[in-house]
């Protein structure tokens, strides 16, 4: 999991709930008003990903560490 607060200007990488990275960022994330595409994308037809994706959640806020690590223990709906 990633997570970026523009307040905080701190980029975060998460595996399995865990915090292993983190980065110094300014500025904003790009928005879009298109689809979402996860594991492949609208333009280039060999870019799909061959195997299975789970547990996917979207959030309009970045979460903290805590709602991170109880998102990983507690399975999607």
């Amino acid at each position: 999991m990633v997570t970026y607060d523009k307040t905080e200007g701190m980029l975060r990488i998460f595996v399995n709930g865990i915090p292993i990275d983190d980065r110094s960022v300014t500025g904003d994330i790009t928005t879009s008003t298109g689809a979402v595409y996860i594991g492949g994308n609208q333009f280039w037809g060999r870019d799909h990903f061959n195997g299975r994706i789970d547990n996917v959640r979207l959030y309009n806020r970045s979460l903290n560490i805590v709602e991170v690590q109880t998102n990983q223990a507690t399975p999607v709906q």
